[in-house]
């Protein structure tokens, strides 16, 4: 703390002594040694990825000496009488505030974006910061991030920040260039893979992934009817909104199905047809599978593909029966289709005790999507497939995307694997994910409208309910990504 017996402005504060605290400083000086006027405190601290708060200098004037370095929202205006905004302290130029409720961020927001691109909550918080697991709004709020399945390694991480600002200075150009990044990471990241599947085509969203692999399983078996399971969202461009049924993000999808996708039966086993205490449920649902590839072929058409997160990510984090995903696979390869893994949201050892959620489904696709957190939000993405696919994709077609695979989103997709494997992020995901469930299914009993716990791992969902009978159940999910 600082002693100050004299300040320029007593109308900002009731006392000559009042304390000022400092964070985020290495100070330069011992404690109980006198600062001159002009002389430096200290250097800003600097970056550590285990870090409770994120870099940075905190200031601090406070005219009681007990105030708290933070406190709970509905004490805030109290604590700020004691400790007033320290601008004046600093000598900074206050930013004049805007109290015109025609000029709020929402309001400016709707003026100028397109209201169709929502976001989330009713009374949105103004984020200015994040770090690790938490988001930080404009008045200092700090919130847990328990929705964002994007920051796969958290916020803000100094490895993720360091490799994208060291590579901006160097190079970032056009993907048909040839450059060591590009395919010593792809060397890298297929070491995750099954020895079947070794072919990467880089691009850049996740939804541009489902995209390329609906037309590699078009351009392999020369059909085009796609299976899909209903509920699920696999992306915006065209091609793959034709086929999400998802009624929340694809609303007009989900109610006009086009004559090429067909949807099956969700197999959840609280919701759904069948219960998961139904014998054989996993061939009950499976065979909604069979029934649809029955229909096409009686109308002298063949089945393209099957698409499927592993967990139904989009469904709310639904666990499939065991088995399921053998079944269905079963079927489509019979019936001359191929399989692709869906692992946009889930994969990058979400799973805790698998890498991918296909490994722990124990299938093996024929081609597998990747996307939002293979770069920990940056736009990289990818679609790994077998090289009979490839090859007949290429006798077709060639695949041009200018920025897929650049030099700088792969040097964030490195360090993102680098995170995962030293921090053993995985192993962090299986026993915290475990823990988190188990202390979430003990809500089903305490409370009536929480149904049922899905997932695995980092990848939960709470269904919330009307009541236990399920009558009028709403349509409602709380969803639970976290830091892993």
């Amino acid at each position: 703390m600082i002693f100050v017996n004299k300040i320029a402005d007593k109308s900002i504060y009731k006392t000559a002594l009042f304390y000022v605290y400092f964070y985020g400083i290495e100070p330069l000086s011992r404690e109980g040694e006198s600062v001159k006027q002009g002389e430096s405190l200290g250097i800003i601290a600097a970056e550590k990825s285990n870090a409770a708060l994120p870099p940075h200098v905190f200031i601090q004037v406070d005219s009681s000496g007990v105030a708290p370095q933070f406190c709970l929202p509905s004490e805030s205006i109290g604590w700020e009488i004691l400790c007033p905004n320290p601008i004046s302290f600093l000598g900074i130029e206050s930013k004049v505030s805007i109290n015109d409720e025609d000029e709020t961020l929402e309001n400016r927001r709707a003026k100028v974006i397109q209201q169709a691109q929502e976001y989330y909550y009713q009374e949105p918080m103004n984020l200015v910061r994040g770090w690790q697991q938490y988001l930080i709004s404009d008045t200092g709020r700090v919130y847990l991030d328990a929705i964002n399945n994007v920051a796969h390694i958290g916020h803000s991480h100094p490895k993720v920040v360091e490799a994208a600002t060291k590579q901006l200075k160097k190079l970032n150009t056009n993907a048909r260039f040839l450059y060591e990044d590009n395919i010593s990471y792809a060397e890298r990241l297929l070491h995750y893979f099954p020895k079947s599947l070794q072919v990467i085509f880089y691009t850049c969203t996740g939804s541009e992934a489902n995209d390329l692999a609906l037309r590699l399983a078009r351009a392999y078996t020369n059909q085009n009817d796609i299976l899909v399971i209903d509920g699920e969202y696999h992306g915006n461009t065209t091609a793959v909104d034709e086929i999400s049924t998802n009624l929340m993000d694809n609303p007009t999808a989900s109610k006009s199905v086009r004559p090429f996708t067909h949807p099956l039966i969700q197999p959840n086993t609280f919701r759904g047809k069948y219960s998961a205490e139904t014998p054989n449920v996993a061939e009950l649902y499976a065979q909604d599978a069979q029934d649809k590839i029955h229909f096409i072929q009686s109308q002298e058409r063949g089945v393209a593909a099957f698409i499927s997160e592993s967990l139904l990510g989009s469904g709310g984090g639904v666990e499939m029966p065991k088995d399921y995903l053998k079944k269905v696979y079963e079927y489509v390869h019979q019936a001359g289709g191929v399989c692709i893994a869906d692992e946009v949201q889930i994969g990058f050892g979400r799973m805790g005790s698998h890498f991918w959620g296909f490994e722990k489904e124990g299938v093996v696709p024929d081609i597998v999507t990747l996307g939002k957190p293979m770069g920990n939000g940056h736009p990289i993405s990818a679609v790994i497939t077998t090289q009979e696919i490839a090859d007949a994709y290429r006798k077709k077609y060639t695949y041009f995307n200018t920025f897929a695979g650049n030099p700088v989103s792969c040097k964030i997709a490195n360090a993102v694997l680098d995170v995962i494997e030293e921090e053993k992020l995985q192993e962090n995901a299986l026993v915290v994910g475990n823990f988190l469930k188990k202390e979430l299914e003990k809500l089903i009993d305490l409370f009536e409208s929480v149904g049922a716990v899905y997932g695995h791992a980092m990848y939960l969902g709470v269904d919330l309910i009307t009541n236990k009978n399920l009558e009028n159940l709403t349509a409602k999910r709380l969803y639970g990504f976290q830091k892993q």
